[in-house]
C-alpha cells in the first residue's frame, strides 16, 4: 500500500501539486473566518455607522479631523513692534463707518461713535449697540491692516491666537490705543463729500408747507457691524446643529450620515431661520485694500424674516407716541356743532338757555370726555400684553408728551394734566367747529367758551 501510494503520487504529479494547493487555500480561508469570529472588527468610517456606539465614533472622529483641519489653517506670525507712537497715530483713523465700503475709490473718510453718540433704540446699527461692541476699521488703505489686527486681539487679549513672540509692552500700547479709540468721538478725512458717494435729501420741513427745506446726508457703511453680525450668524448656527444632532442622535441613535437625518436636518434649518450667506464681490480681488473686514462685508446675508406682528407694533407705537389722535368722534362732534348752532340762534333771538340746553351740552362734553378716555383704556391694555411678553418695560416712553401719558397710565393723572386735556380737547372743538360751520359760515368760539370747555375737561377728568 505505501509503495503504490509512492507510484501513485510519482505517476500524477500535477494532479497532486493541485490538490495540496487547494487544500493550504482552505485551511487559510478556515483559520481566517475563524480569527475574524474570535476578534471584534472595528467600524469604517465610509461604511454606515451599524449602532448608536458606532454612530458617536463617527461623529467624534470626524469631529476630531475637522477640528484638526480648521487648527492647521491658521498660521501664526511674529508680533511686529510698532510702538505709542505708530498707535497713537493709528488711532485718529479708526472708525466704525468708512467711505471706501460705498466706493473704493472714494477718498479716505470716516466716522466714529463715541459712547456719548449712542442712543437707546431697537435697531441693528452702530449707533444702536452697545458701547465698545462694534469692531474698528482702518478708512485709508490695507499698510496699517497688521497694526490694526494687533490692536484689535489685544483688546479682546487673544493676541496669542494668531501672533507669536509677543511684545509686552507694545501689546499693552496696543490695547491702550484702542480704548482710546473707543471711547472717543472722530470724524476722519476730506471736508467735502466725494462725487462718488451718493446722497440723499431728507426733508425738513412740515407738510402743509410748500416751501420746505432740505438736509443732505450721505450713507455710509460699517465693515465692524457687518463682521460682528457674521459672528454672531455663525455662533447661532453652530448652537442650533449641535443642539440638533444631540437631540438627533438621543432619538433615532444615529448620526447625520443617515439619509434620513440629512433630510430632517435640511427641513429644520428652513424652519430655524438661519441666515444664508451669499457672495457679493467688490473691489477687485483684495477686499482688505478696502476695509479690515472685507470678507464679512461681501458676504451678504438672507433669510426667512418672521411676519409681522400687528400688535405688538400698535404697542411699541403707542408706548412710544401714544394713541393716534385726541380728537373726539365725529358724530359727538357734529351734535354738539348743532347744539351749539342752537344756542347762539336762541341768543340772538334774545331769548335765554334753558336748563335742557345746558343738560343736553354737558351730555355731550362728558360722552366726549369718555370716548378720548376709553382709547386711553385701549392703548393701555394693548401696551399691558406687549409688557407681558417683554416687548417694552413699562406703559409709556419717557418720550412720550406728557398728555399721552397720562392718558395711558392713570397713575400719572394730577391737577396739571387735566388742565392740559381740558385745553388740548378746547381746541378741537374750536377747530372742529371753525371748518364745519353750516352752509359754510364757521362757528368761532371766544376765549370765554374755550375757557368754560377746558374747566369742564380738567374737573371731570379727575373724577
Amino acid at each position: 500500500m505505501k509503495n503504490n501510494e509512492i507510484v501513485l503520487d510519482a505517476g500524477t504529479e500535477s494532479g497532486a501539486s493541485e490538490e495540496s494547493h487547494l487544500a493550504k487555500i482552505a485551511e487559510e480561508s478556515i483559520e481566517h473566518q475563524s480569527a475574524a469570529v474570535s476578534a471584534p472588527t472595528a467600524p469604517d468610517e465610509n461604511s454606515g455607522p451599524r449602532n448608536k456606539k458606532d454612530a458617536e465614533v463617527v461623529v467624534a472622529k470626524k469631529a476630531a479631523k475637522k477640528g484638526a483641519q480648521k487648527a492647521t489653517k491658521i498660521e501664526k506670525k511674529p508680533w511686529v513692534v510698532a510702538g505709542p507712537k505708530v498707535y497713537g497715530k493709528l488711532v485718529q483713523e479708526l472708525s466704525h463707518l468708512s467711505a471706501k465700503l460705498v466706493h473704493t475709490k472714494a477718498g479716505a473718510v470716516g466716522v466714529r461713535l463715541g459712547p456719548d453718540a449712542l442712543i437707546d433704540a431697537p435697531y441693528v446699527a452702530v449707533c444702536c449697540m452697545p458701547a465698545g461692541s462694534v469692531p474698528l476699521d482702518y478708512v485709508s488703505d490695507s499698510k496699517i491692516a497688521n497694526q490694526h489686527r494687533q490692536m484689535m486681539l489685544a483688546s479682546e487679549g487673544r493676541e496669542s491666537e494668531r501672533f507669536e513672540h509677543i511684545d509686552a509692552q507694545d501689546c499693552d500700547a496696543a490695547k491702550n490705543a484702542w480704548a482710546l479709540a473707543q471711547s472717543t468721538d472722530q470724524v476722519y478725512g476730506q471736508n467735502r463729500v466725494s462725487m462718488r458717494l451718493r446722497q440723499v435729501l431728507l426733508p425738513l420741513g412740515r407738510k402743509e408747507e410748500l416751501e420746505c427745506e432740505y438736509v443732505s446726508l450721505t450713507p455710509l457703511h460699517s465693515g465692524g457691524l457687518s463682521e460682528l453680525l457674521r459672528s454672531r450668524i455663525r455662533a447661532e448656527e453652530a448652537a442650533w446643529r449641535a443642539a440638533f444632532e444631540s437631540a438627533h442622535q438621543k432619538i433615532d441613535g444615529v448620526a447625520l450620515d443617515d439619509k434620513k437625518s440629512k433630510k430632517a436636518f435640511a427641513q429644520s434649518r428652513e424652519t430655524a431661520l438661519i441666515a444664508d450667506p451669499v457672495f457679493i464681490p467688490f473691489g477687485g480681488s483684495k477686499p482688505f485694500n478696502a476695509s479690515a473686514f472685507g470678507v464679512a462685508v461681501q458676504q451678504g446675508l438672507f433669510f426667512a424674516a418672521p411676519s409681522s406682528n400687528q400688535a405688538v407694533r400698535l404697542a411699541v407705537r403707542l408706548h412710544h407716541r401714544g394713541i393716534e389722535s385726541l380728537r373726539p368722534a365725529w358724530e359727538t362732534l357734529k351734535s354738539y356743532a348743532n347744539l351749539h348752532r342752537e344756542m347762539r340762534r336762541i341768543r340772538a333771538q334774545g331769548g335765554t338757555i334753558g336748563l335742557k340746553e345746558r343738560e343736553k351740552e354737558r351730555e355731550i362734553l362728558s360722552e366726549m370726555l369718555v370716548e378720548v378716555l376709553r382709547k386711553g383704556d385701549a392703548a393701555r391694555g394693548n401696551i399691558r400684553n406687549a409688557m407681558d411678553r417683554g416687548v417694552v418695560a413699562e406703559l409709556t416712553s419717557q418720550n412720550c408728551d406728557p398728555i399721552q401719558r397720562g392718558l395711558i397710565d392713570p397713575e400719572r393723572r394730577n391737577r396739571l394734566w387735566a388742565m392740559q386735556l381740558g385745553a388740548a380737547l378746547a381746541k378741537h372743538i374750536d377747530d372742529f367747529l371753525a371748518k364745519n360751520g353750516k352752509g359754510g359760515i364757521a362757528i368761532n368760539l371766544d376765549e370765554s367758551d374755550r375757557k368754560a370747555l377746558a374747566i369742564f375737561f380738567s374737573e371731570e377728568a379727575l373724577r
